[in-house]
């Protein structure tokens, strides 16, 4: 496949839709802080009713495993909407093929008539999951950082890793994964990129010298629990979207001085919170949303606080992230 390739498609009466390939695509990561200022926009535009969000389309299957994940919407007075397909199989590995792939579609709110196709093979879900690590970073991370912990070393866990820096600087790091050569090999290839990083083979070395901490994996047996957190320790989970995966406990969130989410009704139903609900350590009052926190300017207030941001990933974000792209790609 020709990745160079820019097909431009006339539609009727002039209409122009643009595909653009994940080469092309790749081009606006060297704009992160403009992705986080166009997050943190969005994530305040949700939280205060103005998007149009439907539930989260999904599909799972079990030979071989496999979630495809249907994300659409739009912020109302833009001019576009967007639906996402994201499908990540994990077994293809085992053939030599992506584990994930995906597209975003770009239509006319006017019209209806399709503007553009973003064949991003679902890089887009992993660069905008990446920026919502730093927006949670920027309003709940420590001041004075240990160290950042990673737990995870896919795909996902790569970007927030790369992205990391443009918002805490230059940190030292730590990093588990599930099995020690997947550990070691990332710490090796991010030590080639100039990081000052280490392996932990388990999770409590990483609590036990990291206040700054993402889990990134697909796991359903929770990777933290409350005895292995120090106070001051930020948490931001990604990884627990749907489908039962939980990474971090339900005792966490009982010791935590503020829970953020950032969708109270998407997360109390996939995400980590909905185990702590169930479990009682928390109850839905005391949950704050992301977008809400960010127009109330209410953030971690000290070095003391345990906070938690639990992140199943909203439509707004591909809205912000396609229009983003197809905005800069087109100049």
């Amino acid at each position: 496949m020709n990745h160079t390739l820019h097909i431009i498609v006339t539609l009727r009466k002039e209409k122009i839709m643009k595909i653009y390939t994940l080469e092309q695509i790749r081009k606006i990561e060297k704009d992160i802080p403009l992705m986080v200022e166009q997050l943190e926009k969005g994530y305040e535009k949700y939280s205060l009713g103005e998007t149009v969000v439907p539930p989260v389309g999904y599909l799972h299957f079990d030979e071989p495993v496999g979630n495809t994940y249907i994300k659409y919407g739009y912020v109302k007075g833009d001019d576009s909407f967007v639906i996402k397909v994201f499908n990540g199989f994990p077994e293809n590995a085992e053939s030599g093929l992506p584990t994930s792939d995906g597209l975003n579609m770009v239509f006319d709110s006017k019209t209806g008539l399709t503007k553009a196709i973003l064949l991003d093979e679902g890089w887009l879900t992993g660069f905008r999951t990446a920026g919502a690590t730093l927006v949670c970073a920027k309003h709940l991370a420590p001041k004075n950082i240990t160290k950042v912990g990673i737990c995870g070393t896919g795909t996902q866990a790569h970007a927030i890793l790369s992205m990391t820096p443009y918002v805490l600087g230059k940190q030292k790091v730590v990093v588990y994964g599930y099995t020690k050569e997947l550990t070691d090999a990332f710490v090796a290839e991010f030590k080639e990129k100039g990081f000052d990083i280490e392996p932990a083979y388990d999770v409590k070395t990483v609590c036990d010298q990291c206040n700054y901490i993402v889990t990134a994996t697909t796991t359903m047996t929770p990777l933290i629990t409350a005895d292995m957190i120090k106070p001051g320790t930020h948490i931001t989970g990604v990884g627990a979207d749907a489908g039962g995966k939980n990474e971090i406990d339900a005792s966490v969130f009982a010791v935590a001085d503020l829970v953020v989410n950032d969708s109270k009704s998407q997360c109390t139903v996939d995400g980590d919170t909905t185990f702590a609900l169930k479990k009682g350590t928390i109850t839905e009052d005391a949950i704050i949303e992301l977008g809400t926190l960010i127009h109330v300017g209410k953030g971690r207030e000290n070095d003391d606080q345990i906070t938690v941001a639990d992140l199943t990933g909203i439509a707004v974000q591909d809205i912000i992230a396609a229009e983003m792209a197809c905005r800069l790609l087109g100049e």
